[in-house]
């Protein structure tokens, strides 16, 4: 009790500071949210403003304690006991000397569990949008929402489960619109029904994005509301999107190997410029020149051996692992004159709850169309993946990326292309990419650097 109290003083004493910081520099706040994609949407939305409005991004922050400390320009080290204390005496300080102007703070909203202080209810409590935008639904933290299933509830199959649980994360993440009034701006994806079915109880002006425009009810939008997905290519050297808006086609050209899903992450953040009176040919010259994709998602390296290394290790969900491996079909490269064998290097996909087994399956299946090995890492790997593409491509199943780091060095063939995906939880796939870098200089561009990781993979590899 005592504990859960001190934890509760200290939220409204962070929530309370992002209020005031708030009010100090009075932007006009840009909010995002989505199942998949949301730190490189929030990156993306950055890139197109930036060189027309002085805009900040929130830094390694979308939650109930580290959207308030970004506000204030303060970020944890390594989460220690000292490190909080720290920053609580310093809270007070920033909120007297910290006053850098920007006119747009565009912040990414983590949703991790139906009820507060980890759900959206709870962060629309200090952060209120001028412009929210809702990527995407999928079943990522499903263990979370799982405690709204109860024993009394029946579902007849595991597909009405999936269900329900895909509408209550729909409706908890969906508050970033339907909390909005008549003046405000929601910017949706037209091809998620489950989007459409929150964005349909919006009051604010809506902007759409999708591959086709769907049938609205009253406020069906003109040409100028909806801006089309079009057409994709990829190859090593980088990947090519095309977009439709009012009759007119563009083209983005982006020198990273990103999946065909980023296509919507792209036309969110071209609305977003669009609905600021931003040209959209001014918009997409801005994502081509100043768009960063983030470490680990689908970054290219060269490995020993030759071998081509896709690091997309910062964390896996279905939709994203799905994403890589078309990404994955899509390239056809060679090494001395040779078609290059294609690896997936796959660990568990957590915090799925009992959906776990479903969403497995359902890459398993993918992975024996795509790939021609693999390597598997972690029990849910074993359980769902292994049974799946055993006798159809070759593999090799791990306890933990150490294991397989070692068995890879010895056993990769020359010239090989290897996509590396997995959870944060425990997986920590990162440590495959660093085994198998040829240079071991590109260690500081990975995912998840510092002090406090490094702690975490310790913990991991000595249990």
């Amino acid at each position: 009790m005592m504990k859960q109290l001190l934890i509760n003083i200290f939220l409204w004493y962070l929530r309370t500071a992002a209020k005031i910081q708030l009010i100090k520099i009075k932007p006009e706040i840009i909010a995002l949210t989505g199942s998949v994609g949301k730190t490189s949407l929030r990156n993306a939305i950055y890139a197109v403003l930036k060189d027309n409005f002085k805009c900040k991004k929130s830094a390694k922050a979308n939650s109930e304690t580290g959207i308030p400390l970004d506000l204030l320009g303060l970020h944890p080290k390594d989460y220690s006991l000292i490190d909080w204390l720290k920053l609580s005496l310093l809270v007070p300080w920033k909120l007297l000397t910290n006053w850098q102007k920007y006119a747009y703070y565009i912040v990414e909203l983590g949703v991790d569990d139906p009820y507060p202080p980890k759900n959206m209810e709870y962060l629309l409590r200090f952060i209120h949008p001028d412009i929210a935008i809702f990527l995407n639904v999928a079943l990522v933290h499903s263990l979370q929402f799982g405690k709204l299933t109860t024993k009394e509830v029946d579902f007849k199959t595991e597909k009405e489960k999936q269900e329900f649980l895909l509408k209550a994360i729909a409706k908890e993440k969906g508050r970033i619109i339907t909390s909005l009034s008549e003046d405000k701006t929601a910017i949706v994806n037209s091809d998620d029904p489950l989007v459409m079915e929150q964005a349909e109880k919006s009051k604010a002006k809506k902007f759409y994005f999708g591959k086709k425009l769907r049938d609205q009810q009253e406020d069906a939008p003109g040409i100028d509301k909806f801006l089309k997905i079009g057409d994709y290519e990829v190859n090593l050297d980088g990947c090519k999107f095309e977009f439709e808006y009012l009759k007119n086609n563009y083209i983005l050209k982006l020198p990273y190997l990103l999946p065909e899903y980023y296509g919507y992450t792209f036309a969110a953040a071209i609305l977003t410029a669009i609905s600021l009176k931003i040209p959209i040919d001014l918009a997409t010259n801005n994502l081509a020149t100043n768009f960063k994709s983030p470490p680990s998602r689908m970054s290219v390296f060269k490995g020993i051996k030759d071998t081509i290394i896709i690091d997309s290790s910062y964390n896996a969900s279905k939709t994203a692992t799905l994403g890589a491996l078309d990404l994955l079909k899509k390239i056809n490269i060679s090494s001395n004159n040779k078609k290059r064998s294609k690896v997936f290097v796959f660990g568990d996909m957590r915090e799925l709850g009992e959906e776990a087994k479903v969403e497995h399956i359902e890459v398993a299946g993918k992975i024996s169309e795509v790939c021609n090995r693999v390597v598997l890492i972690g029990p849910l790997t074993k359980e769902y993946v292994l049974p799946v593409v055993s006798g159809k491509i070759k593999y090799k199943w791990f306890t933990n990326s150490w294991e397989a780091s070692s068995w890879l060095k010895e056993n990769l063939y020359s010239g090989e292309l290897i996509l590396i995906k997995g959870s944060q939880n425990t997986i920590f796939t990162e440590i495959v990419v660093e085994a198998l870098l040829a240079d071991k200089k590109d260690i500081k561009k990975l995912c998840r650097r510092g002090k406090f990781w490094d702690r975490q993979r310790l913990a991991i590899k000595n249990l």
